[in-house]
């Protein structure tokens, strides 16, 4: 996929209302809906969240629930993660088998995605909703829908219908705000978009390029805890005794400290990394 990070010298805290979308989703794959539904999201903020404890829901007297992970997963700033029914089936017919670690499944017991309509509710780890589609029965057999690739995430529009009144049209003008939105590859082209020789169904899991938000106000800058030199080639220090963790785009933890106010990072290549201290994730560049 096309990933671009924003290399910024300026460190800043997770924004309290951590800005994840659903880009894309299948509802009404062809062949079997059981293995073969997914639902794209991505992060349109220069940091990472986590998203231990969130959850997918949709409508009704009795919603479906779904948590995405009940241990800590991490989406880098600008990229996307993948959650379907069956990641087997999803690799091996979207990516030629290849293994991919930004998928992850879910219990379809749990959550489906009706193909006669239906409401997609992405809720942080605090139960606060942060994304909405509400959809009707207007989508082609096969093909995903996906965010227009010019949407503008700080416009705030991130409620795109409510239940029983869907926001979307999958080949024309949103109602829900009245601008292009959310389209299906038979209405407007998807330019990442793929066929899948499986099933010939067509989308773009994983792809696509975002512009995504980069305004100080709405990260939130921390003036608690100074950090610094930010870029660092050798050591980063903190301005008071501190435990936390330093991890890598992808989530993984390369280094952990303990009542420090300086730790050593020479044994990191150069790229993009995050310290997370209390609660809090700052960005880190490693020269």
């Amino acid at each position: 996929m096309k990933t671009k990070l924003l290399f910024l010298s300026t460190l800043f805290a997770v924004s309290a209302n951590a800005q994840i979308a659903v880009t894309e989703f299948i509802n009404n794959p062809a062949g079997n809906d059981d293995f073969r539904e997914w639902i794209e999201l991505y992060n349109y903020s220069p940091n990472q969240v986590n998203l231990r404890d969130w959850t997918l829901t949709d409508g009704g007297s009795t919603p479906d629930s779904m948590t995405i992970s009940t241990s800590d997963l991490f989406i880098a700033p600008n990229d996307f993660i993948l959650l379907t029914v069956s990641k087997d089936t999803v690799e091996y017919e979207w990516f030629g088998g290849t293994p991919n670690n930004k998928i992850y499944e879910y219990d379809r017991n749990d959550f489906t995605l009706g193909n006669s309509g239906d409401e997609i509710f992405l809720n942080n780890a605090q139960g606060n909703t942060v994304w909405t589609i509400v959809y009707d029965n207007d989508e082609t057999n096969g093909i995903a829908t996906f965010l227009d690739y010019g949407f503008d995430f700080s416009s705030g529009n991130n409620t795109w219908g409510s239940t029983g009144t869907a926001g979307i049209n999958r080949s024309g003008t949103d109602p829900a705000y009245g601008v292009i939105g959310y389209q299906g590859d038979s209405a407007t082209v998807d330019a990442y978009a793929v066929a899948n020789p499986i099933g010939q169904v067509k989308g773009s899991p994983l792809a696509g390029v975002y512009t995504p938000t980069t305004s100080v106000n709405e990260l939130g800058v921390s003036n608690t805890l100074t950090i610094y030199p930010n870029p660092a080639s050798d050591r980063v220090n903190f301005s008071e005794i501190v435990s936390g963790q330093i991890m890598d785009v992808t989530g993984k933890t390369v280094a952990t400290f303990t009542n420090q106010k300086q730790v050593s990072i020479t044994n990191l290549k150069a790229g993009i990394f995050f310290v997370t201290i209390e609660n809090k994730t700052y960005r880190l560049v490693k020269q």
